[in-house]
């Protein structure tokens, strides 16, 4: 079946439900089932829905390709397989050293299904996988029909991760709707208003400026004397010292948002500053000195030179932001602020992140 075949009425939205009843009238279902329809054209049947009753009500299933679902066996189950057995050929051993019998997954193939069609018109996110679609596909489709026109699916990192909108939503519309796409996420797909059974909410954290200055004061000196000895600097001494501590430390590749590491850095930021910034902005390549480094430790570094002025003149101010981020990991509940979301609302963009609620539960949010 094509567009071209399908009644104006439906053709604006792919999984409108009377659209996908009609096709089980007018289409065969797929040889070798009773149930298995396509949604967009025969050809492509790893795009197809199933109909399916479910509490009493017919309902549309639909499938996108394939997941791949690892189960543990134990060893006892794996040897008693005969080799030439498929099954058999399925199976991968994972943690040779483990000694409780579970060191064997069999590694199976399911139908793919990505969402349930209501009657009533909505439409519930069921995918197992945490990433939503190989290649980003499930959004594409989304994006190009399978919702109205209006409807935007896409990720957002600062927003938890995939979230679906009326608009864009780097609209500034104070009413627009986000929705963080999670497995058990029910819409009604002409409007995105959330459906009645699935009243979750959207928590994140908010910047608690007054607890994060006080917290941030016993460092201010440290990072304004670091300041004005690197202004005084030249690049390549600066990179000379990177260089060295790298050399010297028996953990070069630490990030700082490990707590650990953060109040160990904290700590010596006080007597040593000069040292643990050129160790945090080594860590996250600030201003690209990492970068630089190692370009002047291959004689690269007139091809890749920068700035020098620029480079050291924000070197600290940027190390000082990253060192604040990870206070705030490292404490979030004194330098932070928990706020909640009704289902819908739109909530602002985070360095923090965001955990979705359903009925007490916290959900993953796809990726």
């Amino acid at each position: 079946m094509t567009t071209e075949t399908i009644h104006p009425t439906y053709a604006t939205c792919i999984l409108d439900y009377a659209r996908l009843e009609r096709i089980t009238t007018v289409e065969k279902p797929y040889r070798g089932s009773t149930n298995r329809y396509p949604i967009e054209g025969r050809k492509y049947s790893h795009k197809c829905f199933y109909e399916e009753v479910l509490d009493g009500e017919k309902v549309y299933r639909i499938a996108y390709g394939h997941d791949y679902v690892n189960d543990p066996i134990a060893k006892e189950q794996y040897e008693a397989v005969p080799e030439t057995d498929r099954y058999k050929q399925q199976v991968y051993e994972v943690n040779p050293d483990n000694n409780d019998g579970n060191k064997y997954i069999h590694s199976r193939r399911e139908v793919g299904f990505v969402g349930i069609v209501y009657p009533d018109r909505s439409f519930e996110f069921t995918a197992r996988n945490e990433y939503y679609g190989v290649g980003q596909g499930i959004k594409i489709h989304i994006n190009g029909g399978w919702f109205p026109s209006n409807m935007y699916i896409r990720s957002s990192k600062k927003r938890g991760g995939v979230v679906i909108s009326r608009r864009s939503f780097t609209s500034n519309v104070t009413d627009e709707l986000i929705h963080p796409v999670f497995k058990g996420l029910r819409v009604y797909t002409d409007t995105l208003d959330v459906h009645e059974k699935c009243q979750y909410k959207t928590v994140g954290y908010k910047t608690n400026t007054k607890a994060i200055r006080e917290a941030m004061e016993v460092y201010e000196k440290s990072f304004k004397v670091a300041d004005v000895m690197f202004r005084a600097m030249n690049i390549m001494d600066v990179l000379d010292m990177g260089l060295e501590l790298h050399t010297g430390d028996t953990s070069p590749h630490y990030s700082i948002v490990k707590s650990d590491r953060t109040m160990q850095l904290a700590n010596t930021l006080i007597d040593d500053p000069i040292d643990s910034i050129l160790r945090m902005a080594w860590a996250h390549d600030v201003n690209g000195i990492k970068t630089s480094a190692r370009a002047k430790n291959n004689n690269l570094y007139a091809k890749y030179n920068r700035n020098e002025i620029v480079n050291l003149k924000t070197l600290s101010d940027n190390v000082k932001k990253k060192f604040r981020e990870a206070l705030c990991k490292h404490n979030p509940n004194a330098l932070l602020k928990l706020t909640k979301y009704e289902a819908g609302k739109k909530y602002p963009a985070s360095i923090w992140g965001y955990e979705v609620e359903l009925t007490g539960i916290t959900r993953a949010q796809y990726k």
